[in-house]
């Protein structure tokens, strides 16, 4: 069963809100923006003020690949042969083995906390935007999941709060498609419009880093995806080989 239960499927949200420009962007868009490219200096009001986009860039070549649009299209990192990406977008960056595909690492920016007063209605928790330290604060009073005690890691060089997430015995499921119930939805995108969450057994390891580029401060994320505590524990080195490679133009903040 899928871990990522955003109301609609992640899927559907993206299809919905390319338009025709944008789905013409996945076919014709090269699959991989790589090389020594000069880095631009990020505005700080990014991702938000950027115009939505999205690729698909689907088998992964071995070696660098530089994000055409997540991160202003300046995040690199080093690809073991065999991998496969999904998306490529202003909101996200996501990349499996092809060997395991019901495991992912995730990238995003900026997300932040949410609960659901009313099943498939997520509403905002806390302030607009969120440090490593608010965001698992507000996740850690969440009676739905499990938050495990923090410890240290990094996000390539930068330095990351490391959490396992999952859901928790006593959860209320809250979205009415839950495939795998309970369903526990907690987070939310600045450019997508449905939450984020996880089903039934799955669980995921969130780094939270807190970097500043263009004189702003943002939340920096990465996430080991895996169907249980087993598969988690069996892919997490493979996943974190990929996550120390990653650079990005910010330092911490």
């Amino acid at each position: 069963m899928l871990a990522r239960m955003r109301i609609s499927t992640w899927l559907s949200r993206r299809t919905a809100l390319l338009g025709t420009a944008a789905l013409v962007c996945l076919v014709t868009a090269a699959v991989a923006h790589s090389g020594d490219s000069s880095t631009t200096e990020i505005p700080g009001c990014a991702p938000q003020c950027l115009p939505q986009h999205l690729i698909e860039p689907g088998n992964l070549p071995s070696g660098k690949y530089q994000t055409r649009y997540f991160f202003a299209g300046e995040m690199k990192l080093l690809f073991a042969k065999g991998w496969f990406s999904g998306e490529d977008s202003t909101g996200e960056f996501w990349a499996q083995p092809k060997s395991n595909p019901k495991a992912r690492v995730v990238f995003w920016e900026d997300v932040y906390a949410v609960r659901s007063s009313i099943p498939g209605y997520p509403h905002r928790v806390g302030p607009v935007r969120q440090t490593s330290a608010s965001l698992l604060a507000w996740l850690q009073k969440n009676p739905n999941l499990t938050v495990s005690k923090p410890r240290s890691g990094k996000i390539g060089t930068i330095p990351a709060r490391v959490v396992d997430i999952g859901v928790s015995d006593g959860a209320v499921n809250d979205d009415p498609g839950c495939p795998a119930k309970p369903c526990a939805n907690f987070l939310l995108f600045p450019q997508w419009g449905e939450a984020y969450g996880i089903a039934g057994k799955w669980i995921s390891r969130f780094y939270f880093s807190d970097v500043r580029y263009g004189g702003q401060r943002h939340l920096f994320v990465a996430v080991i995806e895996a169907t249980g505590r087993t598969e988690l524990t069996a892919f997490a080195p493979t996943a974190r080989k990929l996550i120390a490679t990653v650079r990005v133009p910010a330092s911490p903040g």
